[in-house]
């Protein structure tokens, strides 16, 4: 009962930041939407001592395989559809020539996996329930509109998995290894800081020698990036790419905007975050468990913060879900570095199975047909039909999105024909890879097929920018040929990629 209303908790938060688009995103429904998290948290946090373990049960395999094939069916859901995302909309940043939300695409997975973890732990102990819960987590997580939006910008998944090593150690009280992971984490996520007092708090109610202990490999692990980069040992932060203002943030910062008093969100922050703190030493020294007063830390960082960004509670919920795995009862008795490595490897592997499935060695974009109308990015008009599928650029440049999964030398084929009005009328297309030119070409009359070679560092494995440049356009209005008030350049029928 006790992971099975956890787990209901949790996706209850998910589904919540869907709210403000669902009530309008109107100053009342963020105010609704900050009530509401703050309630499902608040319930999570002092509840979370209501049970120490689940009930006992006797352990049974007779819901195993459906349990299997369902959280089965729900991991490839969930991952095709971040991928989707992930595909449809350009990159925000590069690492190694690859698109950094591929790098990030593991730890994603790594969520989905720790739930079917639990699914699993909790159907093999014979709580069908808890298990179902998990699951319906599971769903949540495939399905959450805004989980996919987030998939597709932010990079930060990529250091999810040391959220769960964070927790797992706090939770069998390995102070100084903790400290270590949180050391870390503050180096990716400065945010990240708001465990850090009360990890402090409870080693120092075990001892002096683990708090001197945890302070040390805290600093240690938290400089050793910035003695050994110098001052670019800040580039190692993951910053989270929300696009809202202040304003359209869920949380008090947002609402204390809304209302003209900017000037109390610091203060309001600095007394929450030390109301927090001065509630979990009292609750530490009752023997309260530590990982619900470390998210709620993190919850009142991220609704106060002066600098919000809605894509931070992403971070927190995720804690949450790594928080209840690390207290349940199966988990707890598995040796936690075994565990940790295998559940990493799994989602490594999955991940490089969707990649290799879903996206493309060789793209081939449709232009004109809906199918492919996601991949283009901007520029172009209504998809039209006149014996082949094609779609008018409208003015001078337009943008494509290329999904693929190699950077191997390949040719990039395009069948386009130029908007001509005149017999004077000339066309030139120069055709950008990721910023790299690949070639400028004069397009004659009619239909036709160019071909350019793409060279390998041109490309980058993940979602590729094509610019498509041209030297004029003009309307058919102003040339005389029809009512039709497009400036047009260039209709595109196909672009595809051809490895060789």
């Amino acid at each position: 009962m006790r992971d099975g209303v956890r787990a209901f908790l949790i996706a209850a938060c998910f589904l919540l930041l869907a709210s403000p688009e669902a009530y309008g995103s109107t100053g009342f429904a963020f105010l609704t939407t900050t009530i509401q998290i703050a309630a499902a948290i608040g319930l999570l946090v002092f509840t979370w001592d209501r049970w120490r373990r689940n009930e006992p049960a006797a352990p049974g395999r007779r819901y195993e395989a459906a349990f299997v094939t369902a959280a089965t069916i729900l991991v490839v859901v969930a991952g095709r559809a971040w991928l989707h995302e992930i595909s449809i909309h350009p990159a925000s940043t590069t690492a190694l020539r690859a698109d950094t939300r591929l790098l990030a695409f593991p730890g994603l997975m790594f969520v989905a996996l720790a739930c079917v973890l639990c699914a699993s732990a909790e159907s093999l102990s014979g709580r069908p329930l808890s298990a179902v819960a998990w699951l319906a987590l599971l769903a949540v997580l495939a399905f959450n509109e805004p989980l996919r939006q987030f998939a597709s910008r932010a990079p930060m998944p990529v250091y999810w998995p040391l959220l769960a090593l964070l927790a797992w150690f706090v939770a069998r009280e390995w102070w100084v290894r903790a400290a270590i992971a949180a050391g870390v984490l503050f180096v990716v996520g400065a945010g990240m800081a708001a465990f850090v007092p009360i990890l402090l708090m409870a080693a120092w109610r075990a001892g002096r020698r683990p708090f001197v202990a945890a302070v040390v490999v805290f600093v240690a692990a938290a400089a050793v990036p910035f003695v050994w980069g110098g001052g670019d040992g800040h580039a190692l932060q993951v910053g989270a790419r929300g696009t809202h203002a202040a304003a359209d943030t869920i949380g008090l910062t947002g609402l204390l905007v809304r209302a003209g008093w900017s000037s109390a969100v610091p203060p309001v922050h600095l007394l929450a975050m030390i109301a927090v703190y001065v509630g979990a030493w009292f609750a530490i020294g009752r023997g309260s468990r530590l990982l619900p007063w470390m998210g709620l830390a993190l919850f009142a960082l991220v609704a106060t913060t002066p600098h919000p960004s809605g894509d931070s509670y992403f971070d927190l919920f995720v804690f949450f879900v790594f928080a209840a795995l690390a207290e349940t009862g199966w988990v707890e008795t598995r040796h936690t570095a075994r565990l940790w490595m295998v559940t990493l490897v799994v989602a490594a592997f999955v991940s490089g199975a969707l990649l290799w499935s879903d996206v493309p060695l060789d793209t081939d974009i449709d232009v004109g047909s809906s199918g492919s109308r996601s991949l283009l990015a901007r520029g172009f008009a209504n998809d039209e039909e006149d014996g082949r599928s094609f779609a008018w650029v409208e003015g001078t440049s337009a943008d494509v999105l290329v999904p693929r999964r190699s950077r191997r030398v390949a040719d990039l084929v395009i069948v386009c024909e130029p908007h001509l009005p005149k017999r004077d009328s000339t066309q030139q297309m120069s055709v950008a890879l990721n910023g790299s030119v690949l070639g400028t070409v004069d397009l004659h009359e009619g239909w036709q097929t160019v071909t350019l070679p793409a060279p390998s560092s041109a490309w980058l494995i993940g979602v590729n920018d094509l610019r498509l440049s041209f030297t004029n356009a003009i309307s058919p209005l102003e040339a005389g040929l029809s009512a039709d008030p497009r400036q047009l350049s260039v209709a595109f029928d196909r672009i595809a990629v051809q490895t060789r």
